[in-house]
């Protein structure tokens, strides 16, 4: 069974409470919001709890198992790949930051710009269009921002995106 919360935390929680009372056990999330307290009571009843695509958050103390990778170091990673290639001016495109694994990202480029001593060149573009989270923008948020950088002078255009 699927089902979409659009990342409200009553959503979700009306929604897993309606599992819970039709005798599911056993659920796999790929819910992005950073509050999770509103499991306790669903695990207490029983209900398991796989999350995917997310890391723990400030509710870490919740017996739910967490699959993903580290998008803190893949940012990092992503950003020394194009440094130590000599770009300086990088730019971070991104949809509104209110995922963790944007936020993470994010954090993971902005570290990486720091220890090779470009905070002056840090450019994050954060670009709101459509959709509450901006999942299905991602194009778009590519294009527009795009346009913006090409209309730069070219001494303050990102030498990479």
């Amino acid at each position: 069974m699927l089902g979409n919360t659009a990342r409200e935390t009553e959503k979700d929680a009306n929604f897993l409470e309606s599992l819970v009372a039709f005798g599911v056990r056993g659920v796999i999330t790929t819910s992005s919001i950073v509050e999770q307290g509103h499991y306790a009571a669903l695990i207490d009843r029983g209900l398991s709890i796989v999350s995917f695509d997310r890391k723990s958050g400030p509710d870490a103390s919740l017996p739910v198992d967490y699959v993903s990778i580290d998008n803190l170091e893949a940012g990092r990673i992503a950003t020394d790949y194009l440094i130590e290639r000599g770009h300086r001016a990088i730019g971070y495109v991104t949809a509104p930051a209110k995922t963790l694994s944007r936020i993470d990202r994010r954090d993971g480029y902005l570290a990486a710009m720091k220890k090779a001593r470009l905070s002056a060149e840090i450019r994050v573009f954060e670009v709101s269009l459509e959709t509450a989270f901006g999942d299905s923008d991602m194009s778009t948020i590519g294009r527009t921002v795009a346009n913006q950088v090409a209309k730069k002078a070219p001494v303050r255009r990102p030498s990479s995106r």
